[in-house]
């Protein structure tokens, strides 16, 4: 009886920690002169007060505004639906690049993943 309980609750244990797998990565933002990404989570709890991506939503464009923890800041537009539908997608922990030229959005990636930081 001992070695049934035993033997159980070694595969309760078993099973339990596999569900914790997984990685996780910490990103915070990074903007040059063509390209801004960021986990949004990592950003929220970055340690300096420089970092901030923010996704404004103004119906027919979307704007895409970025500062790294060196004070680099950039900002950049977009009004092509497909991009437009990527980027409200987006949720509070989203890992987003945006490519950009001149002010215009160009390549967009938007992922929801929890291998980032959690607002």
């Amino acid at each position: 009886m001992k070695i049934k309980t035993i033997l159980a609750a070694s595969t309760f244990l078993l099973f339990s920690a596999a569900a914790f797998a997984g990685s996780r990565a910490n990103l915070e933002m990074t903007v040059s002169d063509s390209v801004m990404y960021g986990a949004l989570g990592d950003v929220h709890h970055s340690s300096d007060n420089s970092q901030r991506m923010s996704l404004i939503d103004r119906g027919t464009n979307v704007l895409v505004f970025g500062c790294s923890a060196d004070g680099t800041c950039k900002v950049c537009t977009t009004e092509e639906p497909a991009k437009i539908e990527q980027l409200r997608a987006a949720n509070s922990d989203a890992y987003v690049n945006v490519g950009f030229n001149e002010g215009v959005c160009g390549n967009v990636l938007v992922m929801n993943t929890t291998t980032f930081g959690n607002k």
